[in-house]
């Protein structure tokens, strides 16, 4: 007499479906363990201003590496096809803005003017 005697069949299944999500979160759990961090967890959280008080530190007396002697911030005026695609879309923006208030003070005046 085995335990699929005992146990009537809706039982087995609700049992062998629990298995079927336990067993992989177990091997998973057994598997990555200790070296498992959970996202967003502030176990090494630094302060903000103790970063920059000993990056500040670190560079202090020394100069910019030859690599990054070049290194430029680019702005609109200074290599505008990086920005053109911005430029477009906010005009796009504007278009479909001012097609929504034209088509919605067209449908407000129909009101209106209706007896």
């Amino acid at each position: 007499m085995g335990l699929a005697d005992m146990m009537p069949d809706s039982y087995l299944v609700v049992v062998v479906w629990l298995l079927r999500m336990v067993l992989p979160c177990l091997l998973l759990w057994i598997g990555f363990g200790p070296k498992f961090r959970w996202p967003f967890s502030h176990q090494r959280a630094y302060q903000r201003s103790d970063i920059l008080r000993l990056r500040a530190a670190s560079l202090e007396g020394r100069s910019c590496p030859a690599a990054l002697s070049s290194l430029a911030r680019a702005t609109e005026q200074t290599a505008p096809a990086l920005f053109q695609d911005a430029r477009k879309q906010e005009e796009a923006r504007d278009r479909r803005d001012k097609d929504r208030r034209d088509r919605r003070t067209a449908t407000t005046g129909a009101r209106d003017r209706a007896p």
